[in-house]
């Protein structure tokens, strides 16, 4: 006999599955038109079914016996957990910041933080994420670190997320008269003039030249 074996997925793939119709004579298998088909011996009643990752149907019952020269045809109604997800976009300033992103569900400690990927040369970055409630944080080692909500209540368009990273560094320009050499905490890094960019904190500046007494200041870059 042939049983013509379908699904309620049409994106189902059925050569996954396999049947046991037990103690009877042995079958072969074909494709033929989008179908599977089983050439099954007489007198069978009953079959598990096995799939990975599905749970096992052993001994279900088909409700006839069987019979030789007859076609038969057994649905599989698989029930899919449709997951709907939005793109989210997340555009940040500046771009060489090499930020890495983190997100965790709403309600959910830090330490169920996930990592989610790092901006690229444009300063962007995209993935899809299940609907519902977010928190991000953004991480980089030169910028303080930035965070804020992320909603996501439907799949229609893409979620984007701007941020603009304030840097830990500050742009400072140091000076020295008669071409002196500066140092900053004692290492040399330049002579008459140099602009650098320096974190918050206090530092030694030294002002050096052949003939002269050193000049010592101290230089403290605030936080704001």
């Amino acid at each position: 006999a042939i049983i013509k074996i379908v699904s309620n997925d049409p994106e189902d793939d059925l050569n996954a599955y396999d049947f046991d119709f037990g103690r009877v004579e042995d079958f072969d298998a074909k494709n033929s038109d989008g179908e599977r088909w089983l050439y099954v011996g007489r007198n069978a009643t009953r079959v598990t079914i096995q799939r990975e990752g599905y749970k096992t149907v052993r001994d279900y019952e088909l409700g006839y016996t069987i019979k030789s020269g007859m076609t038969y045809t057994l649905e599989l109604k698989v029930t899919v957990e449709r997951v709907h997800k939005r793109s989210v976009l997340f555009q940040i300033q500046p771009a060489d910041s090499e930020a890495d992103i983190y997100y965790r569900k709403k309600g959910e400690s830090i330490e169920n933080e996930v990592y989610l990927g790092r901006i690229d040369e444009f300063g962007e970055f995209q993935e899809s994420l299940e609907l519902g409630d977010y928190y991000y944080r953004l991480v980089s080692p030169d910028f303080e670190i930035a965070n804020g909500p992320i909603n996501l209540e439907n799949a229609d368009s893409a979620y984007v997320v701007n941020e603009t990273l304030v840097s830990k560094f500050s742009k400072v320009e140091l000076k020295a008269e008669d071409d002196a050499e500066i140092y900053l905490d004692g290492k040399l890094i330049g002579k008459s003039s140099c602009v650098r960019r320096m974190k918050n904190g206090r530092y030694e500046v030294e002002c050096r030249k052949v003939g002269y007494a050193s000049s010592v200041t101290l230089v403290a870059i605030d936080e704001k």
